[in-house]
């Protein structure tokens, strides 16, 4: 018989797991758990740019032999 963890109950229901399975997790954690920014909390600040759109290169590999010249998120801001 294999040896489980209980990692508590989730809705009332009892939950075991290996411990292969409790390590497979806790490497997961550790690569995925990191801080995320939703659009809230940053703020961009609009400022002159050196850079101008047709010195820009939005050239992205569609598959490993198609490239693609369409701008994931681009746009070209006039100053006002």
């Amino acid at each position: 018989m294999r040896a489980s963890r209980s990692i508590g109950t989730i809705e009332g229901v009892s939950v075991e797991l290996r411990p292969d399975e409790v390590e497979r997790l806790l490497a997961l954690e550790r690569k995925f758990a990191k801080e995320g920014l939703t659009f809230d909390d940053v703020l961009l600040v609009p400022d002159l740019s050196e850079v101008h759109p047709r010195e820009t290169d939005v050239q992205s590999l569609f598959s490993r032999r198609i490239p693609i010249n369409v701008p994931i998120a681009m746009y070209a801001r006039n100053p006002l």
